[in-house]
């Protein structure tokens, strides 16, 4: 330490220089560094149901296709279905001449109708279900039943009316499709009549455009050009049908692009009100600029620092750590400020300035670097939780205490003596700080016993509230609250079905007939479990190659080809022309000869998909009635799935959401014991394993964090994901001051802990004031976990200061300054 404090005052030009050329190399990777969310990175790696939600992100892209919602609004008139219709189509063909996207549909398509009116509808007899369905194909193979099929037919034809039965008559005049589920084509989970052929929803008010861009879902920069095109687009449409229209999208890069406006709003917002109101206090503080701004660009290097590393690494920053990277201002500058004062008071004394400096590091040295390293064990254990947002927090932190101690022992002290001038005395407010601290030590060194009694009460007033804490880990608190998507997810929910409460069951098998036989099963368990569950599976439609060789040898010994003479003469009888059936008459014949009339299954499908090794996943897209499944799918489901399919996943938001709060309660025990444990080594060796000023110095961080935790339970307030982050943050702040109190009776054996106390006093609550700026900054984040840290950190540093300023001067004056 003496040998760094000589070269830092010798040459604090040539020290300067190097610290802006670091600065200056570090500013081009930090400018590239990438703020946003990656959901799968998020999701914990030793929880079952986020392990299944991340493998459907991963196959099937549940986040990138984008929504876009058309609603009418009031203007010059209000549109009809049909306009809305039109304006939806429009829009489609708008965005489509975009270089954003890869495909849009504003409906389904006549290919789309066509694919399933000859892949599914012409190949029905492959497609029945159930042990009976030998039974139901050879009883619409009867003559009577064929002659009844026809006069149906015959009606339809007649009526004015459209009918299902007019339009899959040519595909299918047996009539095998009416034993098959409910027609349906589905785009991205949504289950779309192909009879209609429309993206409307169920009130007719509100029209869907879903769109596949070309950008990944964490591409920001083309969320922001595809946002635009859309809103280029309404404008465009609200012109040509002079109409004003809402449209509302969400989904993909937009969620990157909000995500990453709204983090760097936050980024610049924090650091911004951090910066003025902790630089206003050291001003006023210190009596002048030069200390305080040398301590600012000490912390900004070593926050570009930082930012570099992270880019040149990990290249992405999501929004929690990007909080906690602000809020390095205010613990960071906890080192400067007791650095800083220590250099005054050696100026005001008459030291030269390298002498202060050199002074100063060798009082503030031990206690500061201490401080800083019960700080990053603190964060450090975060490194070991099961909760890849807690390990982003710990390494982020704990990294960035190291760069803010390099950068404050060597750039901001070659400032600080650079800037620092010769004084005769301190500012006011630092004497008035001085003096009102200094009465409530000697208060409580007068008075030792009554004020221990006041702390015992509070302690019992407030460890109920330490038992009883409620953990509520929620990843929306990760989200931002004013999301503009927000009101599309909504609308998506409310009006088309797609909600949060939506499973996707996923089975994988080596071939397609494999996949689709444990996909049966699958479905087969979700109709047992009733509670009006919408099913949406590809069993309906595909059947794999071996099932349907299968299925095609037995059709091939039933009396289809008698079926088809029968079906010929009573069309002639009720003068329908056989030819205008001619591709249900060819697909019956192709079964005859026990052929697939389709040729097998449609190459591809929304809920199917191969990966690089082979295997093919099915997903089953399971949607249950709003409120059913708040918490997700019921257990004893699960249980059942699993007993069928044991390797099946059942992905589900509020599952892992449920799984992740039993494993908040299992890391928030683990990682308090390992904080502690760590805090308490790292103490021990600052005192070089001498236990009574170690245990002394750990009073105001245990008493203050009891305080505060209990407090915040007892106000009603639960502990969120952040919140389990943030308390070892306290832990490693509350020990700030405790330490600089206890180092500074041991150094000085002729003093007491209160001497000590009101010898470091400004600087503690300079450090508590600073701390509590950088995390209450967070209260302008959008991020709900960031604003309630903002109120939590700062009831914990206040009273950890408070037991610093009056527990331990009262238990000095009984135990005697510790040797």
């Amino acid at each position: 330490m003496d040998r760094l404090a000589r070269i830092v005052a010798r040459h604090p030009k040539v020290v300067a220089v190097i610290g802006i050329a670091l600065w200056a190399v570090a500013l081009i990777p930090a400018s590239r560094l990438k703020l946003g969310f990656d959901l799968v990175t998020l999701l914990p790696a030793n929880s079952e149901a986020a392990a299944a939600y991340g493998e459907y992100l991963r196959h099937f892209g549940g986040i990138r296709k984008v929504f876009v919602l058309v609603e009418g609004a009031d203007s010059l008139h209000d549109p009809g279905q049909a306009q809305l219709v039109q304006a939806s189509v429009r829009i489609a063909d708008l965005l489509e001449a975009s270089d954003e996207v890869a495909s849009v549909r504003s409906g389904l398509e006549e290919r789309d109708v066509r694919s399933y009116l000859e892949n599914t509808v012409s190949r029905a007899p492959l497609l029945i279900r159930g042990e009976g369905w030998r039974d139901e194909v050879r009883s619409r193979l009867e003559p009577e039943v064929i002659r009844r099929r026809v006069l149906e037919i015959r009606r339809s034809v007649q009526s004015i009316m459209p009918s299902k039965t007019r339009r899959l008559a040519p595909y299918d005049p047996l009539g095998f499709a009416q034993m098959l589920p409910p027609p349906a084509i589905v785009f991205s989970g949504i289950s779309m009549d192909p009879l209609t052929g429309s993206f409307l929803s169920q009130d007719g008010n509100q029209a869907l455009i879903i769109v596949e861009p070309k950008a990944d879902e964490l591409d920001a920069a083309a969320g922001r050009r595809l946002q635009n095109a859309i809103d280029l687009a309404a404008a465009r449409i609200g012109e040509e049908f002079e109409t004003r229209f809402v449209v509302r999208a969400v989904g993909g890069p937009l969620y990157a692009a909000h995500d990453e406006k709204v983090i760097r709003g936050d980024l610049q917002s924090t650091l911004s009100l951090t910066a003025l109101v902790c630089g206003g206090l050291l001003v006023a503080a210190f009596g002048g600029a030069g200390i305080p701004v040398a301590m600012v660009l000490g912390l900004g290097a070593a926050v570009t620092w930082l930012a570099a590393g992270i880019s040149l690494t990990a290249g992405t920053l999501s929004g929690v750590a990007v909080g906690f990277t602000a809020v390095l201002v205010g613990l960071g500058i906890d080192t400067g400020i007791h650095g800083g004062a220590a250099l005054s008071r050696r100026r005001v004394e008459g030291l030269s300035g390298q002498e202060a400096l050199i002074a100063a590091f060798r009082e503030t040295g031990p206690p500061a670097l201490a401080a800083a390293a019960t700080t990053a064990a603190a964060f450090g254990v975060l490194l070991v939780s099961n909760i890849p947002p807690l390990r982003e927090v710990g390494a982020v932190v704990s990294a960035g205490l190291f760069c803010v101690v390099v950068s404050t022992a060597t750039f901001g002290a070659s400032l600080a003596l650079l800037l620092s001038r010769p004084r005769s005395a301190m500012s006011r407010v630092w004497e008035s700080l001085d003096r009102g601290v200094g009465a409530l030590v000697d208060g409580a060194s007068r008075r030792p016993r009554s004020i221990l009694v006041a702390a015992g009460a509070l302690t019992i007033l407030t460890l109920p509230g330490v038992v009883t804490l409620r953990l509520q880990p929620d990843l929306e608190g990760l989200r931002p609250v004013d999301h503009p998507v927000l009101e599309a997810e909504e609308a998506l929910e409310n009006f088309f079905g797609l909600g949060q409460e939506d499973a996707t069951v996923l089975v994988v098998g080596e071939s397609l007939d494999e996949a689709l036989i444990r996909a049966r099963s699958v479905v087969e368990v979700l109709k047992d479990a009733g509670g009006d569950l919408e099913i949406l599976s590809p069993t309906t439609r595909l059947t794999g190659p071996l099932e349907s060789v299968d299925r095609l040898r037995e059709l091939e010994e039933m009396p289809i080809e008698q079926a088809i003479s029968s079906l010929r003469t009573e069309l002639l009888s009720a003068g329908l022309a056989p030819e205008a059936f001619g591709v249900g008459l060819e697909a019956l014949e192709a079964l005859a000869r026990g052929e697939d009339p389709a040729g097998g299954d449609p190459v591809e499908d929304e809920q199917i998909r191969e990966d690089p090794s082979g295997s093919v996943w099915v997903a089953v897209a399971v949607r249950p009635r709003k409120g059913n499944w708040s918490d997700g799918p019921p257990e004893s489901l699960v249980t059942a799935l699993k007993q069928v399919e044991p390797e099946a996943l059942v992905a589900s938001v509020p599952r892992v959401g449920r799984e992740l709060q039993g494993m908040v309660g299992r890391d928030l025990r683990r990682l308090l014991g390992l904080s502690m444990a760590l805090v308490l080594g790292v103490v021990l060796i600052s005192f070089r394993g001498r236990f009574q000023p170690g245990l002394l110095a750990l009073v105001p961080v245990l008493l203050g964090t009891i305080w505060a935790v209990g407090f915040w339970s007892l106000m009603g307030r639960s502990l969120d994901l952040v919140g389990l982050a943030v308390l070892p943050v306290m832990v490693g702040l509350g020990i700030d001051d405790g330490l600089h109190a206890v180092h500074g009776a041991v150094q000085r054996s002729e003093r007491t802990v209160a001497a000590s106390v009101k010898r470091v006093a400004v600087a503690m609550v300079l450090t508590t004031l600073t701390t509590s700026a950088g995390f209450a900054a967070l209260g302008l984040s959008h991020l709900p976990a960031l604003q309630a840290a903002a109120l939590l950190v700062p009831m914990g540093v206040m009273a950890c200061l408070l037991a610093t300023v009056a527990v331990l001067p009262a238990l000095g004056s009984l135990l005697g300054a510790p040797r």
